[in-house]
């Protein structure tokens, strides 16, 4: 399952705009310039699919609706309809519940009005994955989300010893294995 990231945008206008940068290549990550990988999730999105404002090709629009609320549910769940779904950009619309294991980066790109809801952002990346632990310290394996654009005072960065080493980035996450039921 590929590494998910998810911006966090104030207005539908800015999702849009970002969302249009990414697939268009005028971000320059090549590694995101992939439509296909990329969901934009806010209320107009959902209100256009609700409606059929965007081409549903015959499908009830109440299908619709729910096939994009089912790749929201599931993004990074093998097999699953969001499996392949690398960026998120959302309004707003990540509530509690939403539950994707794989965010390593988170990109804040609005003003928070609270501390909390700026850790909440946060949590999204702080799903743990592994349960390996190290012998040496007998405490599991740290695990990592890079945390870009959201102002933080009380989060340590990589420049204040946090990691492997003071101002050496973590390693990357070893492959893991997923059981699931088939």
């Amino acid at each position: 399952t590929p590494p998910v990231m998810i911006s966090v945008c104030n207005r539908t206008e800015t999702a849009a705009r970002v969302k249009y940068s990414l697939d268009n290549g005028k971000i320059r990550i090549d590694e995101l310039k992939n439509p296909g990988a990329t969901l934009q999730i806010d209320t107009k999105v959902l209100n256009e699919a609700e409606s059929g404002l965007n081409g549903n090709n015959g499908t009830s629009k109440k299908t619709v609706a729910e096939e994009l609320r089912e790749k929201v549910d599931t993004v990074g769940q093998k097999g699953q309809p969001g499996e392949i779904i690398q960026t998120v950009i959302s309004v707003g619309m990540l509530s509690e519940g939403w539950d994707a294991k794989t965010v390593t980066h988170i990109m804040g790109l609005r003003a928070f009005t609270s501390q909390l809801l700026c850790e909440q952002v946060v949590g999204r990346g702080l799903r743990r994955t592994s349960y390996d632990v190290n012998p040496d310290p007998g405490l599991f394996e740290p695990e990592y989300v890079n945390v870009f654009g959201v102002p933080f005072t009380f989060l340590p960065h990589e420049g204040e010893g946090v990691g492997p080493g003071d101002g050496v980035p973590p390693p990357p996450p070893t492959p893991k294995t997923r059981v699931h039921v088939d």
